[in-house]
């Protein structure tokens, strides 16, 4: 289609930090559901809190104030009208604001994190973060930019039914406010997965301009009965300009040949053109990817192995393609993606000296340690890191993940930690309020009645010793999981008793038999003696007493 030029005057009136994403159509899963979510894979500080942010009718000339969301606390303000984010007397200041924009007559209801997530008319998403070569500041900043991706979403998920009207108006308000994302050309674009039961989109954004603002933007629609990853990294390949498959932005073709990236032949490849690649290092983006087409269309053949992210685009990396039949199912999309650490292959994080005597996925973030090794890396010169990054985190905030069926409300399965000890929990989008056990949680203050609280406490016992419990923790998760109706309460209850009993019998290198009273030994497995020389130690070992 041509260039699309919304009015956005019109749009007001009318009554409308590395992360995975993923979308599966309805002819990509085994029930003709649509799925839609991400991982919010953050650094540590960030706000794990579920957000309900009820429908409104505004008043005729009101302003919608524009945010900086952060970490803990995502804000404080009482203008959005959502008591969660009221000033309290442990934050009684007014935080994050930085602009505003016209509000339309009427919003509509959405759960929210850290971006919005889904709302009452099925209309849902999964955001990326991605490398630009154009990137820039907001206003607060000095900069020319007002909306990033924090808020485009939400203006999506507030003024929109479906996924089609949300490309247009997240794609128009860029244009006219600015975009902008983290002020680096390896975080500072953005990608969003758009989601309804009927159409499913692919949305890229980054900055039109480091001076001046503006945006440049390009979304795909995907087939109804594909699926698609974003990773990290920018996945739309080459632009048809005369298919209503893609929407773009009117410049973004003069844009690309003014500053030489494109010669003005052919298609334009929009990830060639606008990405800076994977950001921390190879293998970062790509490999998340082969994992998740290895999971759901192993016939594809996607390969682990390339030599350039943006040249593999397309071709290695497909945009999207046709899941293996019998299609995606709800137990495949937790385990088999979001808890996929590579297992059983050459790139597998639970084997090798790196992952400790009992198989830990877990690699923490580099600090000085690796910067003496290896070095700084990136443009915050951090220090350099080349573990593997799987598609399992040992950092996720939050892991929300969206489900649309016919006839049916839409339920949002949300995981407010690390997905492979924790618990996704089911929460009916259309009849809100946020359950208890997931709202009000507080960082700073360990509150075991909150979900978060009880997965990461269970995690932190269980990454040291993880071949152990691991399969205690699944058989739970398996359990839950399979339960659409299970109360979050009592997922909060049974993590705790299963963190107890694992408490009483793995602790202090002992198998605790607590109905025969006996402790075991577990010892280390051989394979990890040998790795570290068991043998030829500072100490010899007597077959019976030493001399």
């Amino acid at each position: 289609m041509a260039p699309l030029t919304l009015a956005i005057a019109s749009l007001t009136v009318a009554p409308v930090l590395s992360c995975t994403s993923v979308l599966f159509g309805p002819g990509a899963t085994a029930d003709g559901s649509v799925w839609v979510g991400q991982s919010d894979d953050g650094e540590g500080a960030g706000d794990a809190r579920l957000v309900w942010v009820p429908a409104m009718d505004w008043p005729a000339g009101s302003k919608r104030p524009v945010f900086d969301y952060g970490d803990f606390p995502r804000i404080v303000d009482s203008e959005r009208k959502v008591p969660a984010y009221f000033p309290t007397d442990k934050f009684n200041e007014t935080a994050g604001k930085i602009g505003s924009i016209p509000q339309v007559a009427h919003t509509y209801g959405y759960y929210e994190a850290d971006y919005a997530i889904s709302n009452e008319h099925g209309l849902a998403f999964g955001e990326s973060t991605v490398s630009a070569k154009i990137f820039t500041t907001p206003v607060s900043k000095g900069g020319p930019a007002l909306l990033s991706m924090y808020e485009l979403s939400r203006l999506g998920a507030e003024r929109c039914k479906t996924a089609s009207c949300a490309v247009d108006v997240m794609g128009a308000l860029a244009e006219k406010y600015g975009f902008w994302g983290d002020d680096s050309v390896d975080t500072g674009g953005e990608s969003l997965l758009v989601a309804d039961l009927e159409t499913q989109w692919i949305f890229h954004v980054l900055s039109a301009d480091e001076h001046k603002g503006g945006a440049i933007w390009c979304a795909q629609k995907i087939p109804r009965d594909h699926a698609a990853v974003v990773s990290n990294a920018f996945v739309i390949g080459d632009v048809d300009e005369g298919s209503d498959d893609f929407r773009y932005a009117k410049s973004m073709h003069a844009i690309a040949k003014a500053r030489g990236w494109w010669d003005g032949t052919g298609k334009l490849h929009f990830t060639k053109t606008f990405s800076a690649g994977e950001y921390s290092s190879h293998g970062y983006s790509g490999r998340r990817m082969w994992a998740f087409w290895s999971a759901v269309a192993p016939s594809l053949g996607v390969e682990p192995e390339y030599d350039v992210y943006v040249d593999a685009v397309g071709g290695n990396f497909p945009v999207s393609a046709k899941t293996d039949a019998p299609g995606l199912t709800r137990g495949d999309l937790f385990d088999k993606i979001y808890r996929n650490y590579y297992k059983g292959t050459k790139y597998d994080l639970s084997a090798g000296a790196a992952a400790g005597p009992f198989g830990t996925p877990i690699r923490v973030k580099p600090g000085e340690g690796e910067r003496t090794v290896a070095g700084s890396c990136g443009s915050d010169a951090s220090p350099c890191e080349t573990w593997e990054r799987s598609i399992a985190s040992f950092r996720s905030t939050n892991i929300h993940l969206t489900n649309l069926a016919p006839k049916a409300s839409p339920v949002l399965w949300f995981l407010p930690y690390a997905a492979v000890a924790g618990v996704f929990l089911p929460v009916d989008v259309v009849f809100g309020p946020t359950p208890s056990a997931l709202e009000g949680v507080d960082n700073r203050a360990p509150d075991r009645s909150k979900a978060f609280w009880a997965f990461r406490e269970l995690a932190q016992y269980a990454y040291p010793r993880w071949s152990v419990v691991e399969p205690e923790i699944q058989a739970l998760q398996k359990r839950l999981e399979g339960d659409v109706t299970v109360a979050a309460d009592a997922v909060i209850a049974a993590v705790r008793e299963l963190y107890d009993s694992l408490l009483v019998r793995d602790s202090d290198g002992w198998d605790y038999d607590a109905a025969a009273r006996v402790a075991n030994r577990v010892g280390y497995p051989a394979a990890w003696l040998d790795d570290i020389g068991y043998t030829k130690g500072t100490t010899y070992a007597c077959k019976t007493t030493c001399p």
